[in-house]
């Protein structure tokens, strides 16, 4: 078998393309469907990555960020996360439906068409019910369990966090100014020792600012206990993709696709069940997004599982050391190559 070569550009540089893709043909569907809110996320995209694109022209001769760049470098490693977060979930969901019989596993309540943090009017049919009411059942199911989670966690796992991390920057550099008296030209060299101080401040940012943009859904504006768990939603995973595993953010938006995917089928109101889904993936563009967005993933782990199980093993070795409290050594393990 070929090992597939990789390196910190090609293999980032694919991702970076392919997820960017994938964010454009779900804000062009948001827009042909009318929703509501297709306007808002646009211009959240669009002030995401100038912000972006400034800060990295900002600090472009620093280190201060490389460890935050949530893409994994190694394609064997970026693929394996990604399954691990379709199966995690859904195993959960099995054990908790089988075991505990906790058939829904909370979609009674969770509904992405309208819990989604810009989505929801005081009125039905919501901003994603839109899509419900025109859209084929195949761009439905595209849209809500691939489309909306990866815009998501671009925007949320990655701008935000990286926007985040550049502000801890720069309140940085000015708290040197002022205690230490001396040119920020001279003090950014020093910033780059404050590297646990920058993760914790684009970690805490990036969720502090999910949890806001959740004000314009009237569905958390009338439930603020929701904002909590949002937030803790959002720290749990950027712990994960950041901080202790440093999945990546493939994980990320694997975990988020079969969320959606299971409140798509199984929500007691807005659900298709499984005849509905069904009928979404086997049209013929359905069973091309389906084998290679799951099924191919899925085979590719198992053809190459030689070199999978090593990364697998870190990540159980990870775990390991987290149990122990042993952080440092967690995040030897964990580098995402």
């Amino acid at each position: 078998m070929i090992k597939i070569v990789s390196t910190y550009n090609l293999t980032q540089g694919i991702s970076v393309f392919f997820y960017l893709t994938i964010v454009a043909v779900t804000l062009l569907f948001f827009d042909k469907f009318g929703l509501p809110a297709a306007g808002t996320y646009l211009t959240i995209t669009f002030v995401t990555l100038f912000l972006l694109f400034f800060g990295f022209f900002q600090f472009k001769e620093s280190n201060y960020i490389s460890d935050l760049i949530p893409f994994n470098q190694n394609i064997d490693r970026s693929i394996l996360v990604y399954v691990l977060g379709i199966v995690i979930p859904l195993v959960a969901f099995i054990l908790g439906a089988t075991l505990f019989k906790l058939s829904i596993i909370g979609f009674n309540f969770y509904n992405p068409l309208i819990m989604a943090p810009l989505a929801a009017s005081d009125i039905e049919p919501t901003s994603f019910q839109a899509l419900k009411l025109k859209a084929s059942p195949t761009t439905q199911w595209f849209t809500e369990t691939i489309g909306a989670p990866t815009l998501e966690e671009i925007l949320i796992g990655f701008g935000f966090v990286i926007i985040s991390a550049f502000l801890t920057v720069y309140l940085i550099t000015v708290f040197l100014m002022l205690t230490l008296r001396q040119k920020a030209s001279v003090l950014l060299s020093k910033v780059k020792t404050y590297k646990k101080t920058i993760l914790t401040g684009a970690i805490i940012g990036s969720v502090l600012i999910f949890m806001g943009i959740h004000v314009f859904n009237d569905t958390y504006v009338k439930n603020p206990n929701l904002f909590l768990s949002a937030g803790i939603y959002r720290l749990v995973i950027n712990m994960l993709i950041f901080a202790y595993l440093k999945l990546g953010i493939e994980f990320g938006i694997a975990v988020h696709e079969i969320n959606n995917t299971l409140a798509y089928i199984f929500h007691t109101k807005t659900g298709v069940g499984m005849d509905g889904y069904l009928t979404s993936i086997t049209t013929p563009v359905g069973l091309l997004l389906f084998s290679f967005m799951i099924l191919l993933p899925i085979l590719i782990v198992v053809m190459r599982w030689q070199y999978m199980k090593q990364h697998l093993k870190d990540i159980g070795r990870a775990l390991i050391f987290i149990k122990k409290g042993s952080f440092k050594n967690c995040c030897q393990l964990t580098q995402r190559t």
